[in-house]
């Protein structure tokens, strides 16, 4: 969260001397701040919260190759994610996503997992999404996807970075593990449809950008992209400048609109 105060300054929220004034001027998101560590010692009388974008580092990248108006709707997606439910959004997948992990650190049992996609899938709410999370998993088991040897990790990671001073994207995997004593972070397209090729790249590069702003030991090639509709696996080697400045000229024009939204 960022703090905007007194005189035009910015802070984030957690600074020292940052507190409430009042339960009122709480509810206002009004602050005072009483430390004089911020540019040359000035003290600040008073800032107020702003919200922040965040948005996901998958869904930022797929704006890139999105018209304004649909760049529009994923940017409210985003800023508000618990009004509506779409198909489209990562945790309506979360029981299928699931169960392929399990089924990487379970000996590959195919017919396990083919079980759960005929018995348990159905039991979700609602039925589109009962049919949809059984779909994802019916399209892994015809896939090349389904004999690689990933370890899964007992762990998500997760990353975040900033290509605006004001703009954050945050970015989590559908598989972590180890394969042939690699680092594997891989995205899996739960979608019908197969990806558009270029989004798929440029979300693996955008990605790395944001991994290697916190974690450089992070190697390119540990990152995949698994699209099932088309059974194509995609990696990169390289993050291109046109993908550089993509990213932070859309991050700009994200800070612009979004206390519009």
């Amino acid at each position: 969260m960022l703090l905007e105060c007194g005189k035009g300054f910015r802070v984030r929220r957690g600074f020292g001397g940052v507190r409430w004034r009042s339960g009122r001027e709480a509810a206002a998101g009004i602050l005072v701040v009483t430390a004089r560590a911020l540019l040359g010692g000035q003290e600040l009388s008073w800032c107020r919260r702003i919200d922040m974008p965040v948005l996901t580092a998958r869904a930022f990248s797929e704006m890139l190759h999105l018209p304004g108006y649909e760049q529009q709707r994923i940017l409210i997606e985003q800023k508000y994610p618990r009004q509506g439910q779409s198909p489209f959004m990562i945790p309506y997948y979360k029981p299928a996503l699931a169960e392929l992990r399990s089924y990487f650190g379970n000996n590959h049992n195919h017919a396990q997992l083919a079980l759960w996609a005929q018995e348990e899938a159905p039991s979700l709410k609602p039925h589109a999404r009962a049919t949809n999370n059984a779909r994802l998993v019916n399209s892994f088991l015809v896939s090349h996807s389904r004999d690689r040897m990933v370890v899964p990790s007992r762990f998500q990671r997760h990353f975040r970075g900033s290509p605006h001073p004001n703009v954050e994207l945050k970015l989590s995997f559908d598989l972590v593990g180890i394969d042939e004593g690699a680092e594997k972070l891989v995205f899996i397209n739960p979608r019908s449809n197969a990806i558009d090729h270029q989004v798929a790249e440029d979300t693996l590069q955008v990605a790395f950008w944001v991994i290697s702003q916190r974690d450089p030991d992070v190697k390119i090639d540990s990152l995949e992209y698994w699209d099932l509709p088309s059974d194509t696996r995609y990696v990169v080697s390289r993050v291109a400048k046109r993908t550089i400045t993509n990213m932070q000229n859309n991050a700009a024009l994200v800070d612009a609109i979004w206390n519009s939204l």
